[in-house]
């Protein structure tokens, strides 16, 4: 398990010796984008070759699944917390004194698995702990250890190996799942789910398999008890629970390979599910067996299969686990690329400019779009075609040619369209920006019947119209779009947060912020603490500029924004900064004549900026005499185009008030 601050880890360990750079690979291609719409996706634990692609909420209630092609004997009686314990399970031992260490061990071990996920062919992709919950066959683990397997093992303590027949239910909300075996055997001891509620400073121990240590116990206590609503900012979209899902806070160590394991209290008994653990500080969090409870509860006795041998068109996320093929071409790439990067930089070096330019022409992001077009052509309609048009989508030579993007976003149409788990792939096909990419999404949207895969595309659309559009002509469009995205698609979800939410900050930048539309008033004080207001500069021509004087890029435009403000002191002309310091600094600044114009003083953590959705500093807006928003600059201007467009909007202000 990777250690990562302020980051949700899962517990499952990945077996992925047939290439570890294609998880590398396709993080990086996802980071840049869920950086930028501010999505907190789950990063897992597990070094299985996997994409943390962009995640769905999962629903408030357990959701049952069943396929009814595979019956399984009938489910023993299941009480609810606080009832009697069902006839299949052990006795409870609280009225008994508290067990020792090795005595929990004694009475748990045989009741805990090793679970192994595999792929078709039998490959092992993933492990992690779980136990019995019944002695017909079932056993209790984490969702996210088996969200990828097409096939399951399961290790018992004393070497028995039992396979996986199917899923009885699930709640992907709580992260937790049953799975039923093949032709379960007699001797299957199930173990107790705990009736009492865990108590701050309580005793507790888990067993599972940290790194692959099996049958591992650690002690520790109960550190807290949360609502997933509870949890520290950063952890909550983390969590990837509804806000009412209760977590116990663990000191009793726990790693990749625990997930699915139980927590267990001073008599043996199953207080939760460990789950994952926060950052590198040793934070455990295991989900309330009272979760486990409900779910058990709403178990029919019938199999769905597991996810991985679902069809493609059916796949929650088909992103998760790549095809051995796929991962074979991911690494072969990232070493072309490697090497074709070392190659051009040696050329640059010896300033080769020959060769340099022919290697340009020589990338291999379009060889390998080649082949994995082909790939996917020889492999219609599956996960592994599906796989490969995702990755060819996502090839662009540095030039900025993509040869193959439209015959895969066609492809992609044409089989892929209604798939459940597409709108997974969306912000990774997106991110290259290609201007190729705006048909696919319009079509996307209008073809589809998956209302997240609608959505998800909407929003997308939105964002590359507005980033081929430096003048406003699109802002019409991009309105339309937005707000059919709210009002038909905003409680889908785009990782943790609903599409509504996503969406109303960028509909208010279009309408407001953006070329072509009146900017939004400005009201606040000056470093004097004077009031200020933007539409007191009406009729003159605006220089706008977000800075800070720890920004050296803004320090650098000082010397240049006085000579505007000498320039234009009897001119329509304002320059005004709205400025990110504290107030001493701001009031230094201007008694020193470095900053000569009137600014706001807005702070660290003023709400101009906010409102504005200033992003990197400095940014500039030039506003003509009207209100209206002519140009948006963002990081240091080119000063001599910035001149020009300042005299261009000058001379209007002067025009218009002439003709008054």
């Amino acid at each position: 398990m990777r250690q990562q601050p302020a980051s949700r880890q899962r517990l499952s360990h990945g077996l992925n010796g047939a290439n570890p750079h294609g998880r590398r690979v396709t993080r990086r291609l996802f980071a840049k984008l869920a950086g930028a719409i501010t999505l907190l996706a789950f990063h897992s634990g597990c070094n299985n070759a996997t994409t943390d692609t962009t995640q769905v909420a999962a629903p408030a209630t357990p959701d049952a699944t069943a396929s009814g092609n595979a019956a399984v004997p009938e489910p023993s009686r299941i009480e609810p917390a606080g009832g009697t314990p069902s006839p299949t399970t052990k006795p409870s031992a609280d009225s008994s004194g508290p067990l020792s260490a090795g005595e929990i061990f004694d009475r748990a071990a045989s009741g805990v698995v090793r679970v192994e996920a595999m792929t078709d062919g039998g490959k092992a992709i993933n492990f992690g702990s779980g136990f019995i919950v019944d002695a017909k066959g079932w056993v209790a683990t984490n969702w996210h250890v088996i969200s990828a397997a097409s096939r399951a093992k399961l290790h018992l303590r004393g070497g028995k190996e039992l396979e996986v027949a199917g899923i009885l239910a699930h709640d992907e909300g709580h992260d937790l799942a049953i799975v039923a075996v093949k032709s379960p055997p007699d001797s299957l001891m199930p173990m107790s789910l705990a009736t009492a509620e865990p108590k701050q400073g309580d005793a507790v121990w888990a067993i599972g398999h940290p790194k692959g240590f099996n049958f591992t116990i650690t002690e520790g206590i109960v550190s807290g008890v949360r609502k997933s609503s509870e949890l520290p900012a950063e952890f909550i979209s983390l969590a990837g629970a509804d806000p009412d899902a209760t977590w116990i806070q663990t000191s009793a160590p726990i790693a990749s390979g625990s997930s699915g394991g139980p927590l267990l209290d001073d008599h043996g008994n199953v207080l939760g599910i460990n789950t994952w653990v926060a950052g590198g500080d040793g934070l455990g969090f295991a989900v309330h067996a009272r979760h486990l409870h409900a779910l058990l509860a709403s178990a029919n006795g019938e199999l769905a299969s597991l996810p991985g041998g679902l069809p493609v068109a059916e796949m929650e996320n088909p992103f998760v686990e790549f095809d051995p093929r796929i991962q074979d071409m991911m690494g072969e790439f990232q070493q072309a690329a490697q090497q074709h990067q070392i190659s051009m930089f040696q050329a640059q070096q010896a300033g080769d400019r020959a060769s340099f330019d022919k290697l340009m022409k020589e990338a291999p992001a379009s060889k390998y779009a080649e082949r994995f077009y082909e790939l996917a052509v020889a492999n219609r309609n599956t996960k592994l075609g599906l796989q490969a048009l995702w990755l060819c989508c996502q090839l662009i030579d540095p030039s900025g040619d993509a040869p193959h993007l439209k015959q895969a976003t066609e492809r992609l149409l044409e089989d892929h369209a209604n798939d459940r788990g597409l709108h997974h792939g969306l912000p990774n096909i997106c991110q290259s920006g290609h201007p190729e990419l705006v048909g696919f999404l319009r079509q996307l949207v209008a073809r589809s019947e998956r209302p997240t895969t609608q959505g998800v595309a909407s929003f997308f659309l939105a964002n590359l119209l507005l980033a081929h559009d430096k003048q406003g002509d699109s802002n019409a469009e991009v309105t339309d779009v937005l707000n059919r995205c709210v009002r038909e698609w905003g409680e889908q979800k785009l990782g943790a947060h609903s599409l509504k939410d996503v969406v109303e900050p960028l509909l208010f930048r279009v309408e407001h912020l953006s070329v072509g539309v009146q900017a939004v008033d400005i009201t606040g004080t000056d470093g004097a603490g004077e009031p200020m207001k933007l539409s007191d500069f009406a009729g003159k021509a605006v220089m706008l500029d977000f800075f800070g004087d720890w920004c050296p890029h803004c320090v650098a435009m000082y010397p240049h924004e006085r000579e505007l403000v000498e320039k234009y002191a009897d001119k329509p002309f304002a320059l005004l900064g709205v400025n990110n310091d504290t107030p001493d600094t701001l009031r230094q600044i201007t008694a020193s004549k470095k900053v000569t114009w009137r600014c706001w003083a807005d702070g660290r953590d003023g709400p101009i900026v906010p409102q504005w959705q200033i992003s990197g500093f400095p940014t500039v807006y030039l506003i003509d005499h009207t209100g209206k928003i002519r140009h948006v600059i963002s990081g240091r201007p080119d000063p001599e185009t910035l001149d020009a467009e300042i005299e261009k909007l000058v001379q209007e202000a002067i025009a218009a008030k002439g003709q008054q």
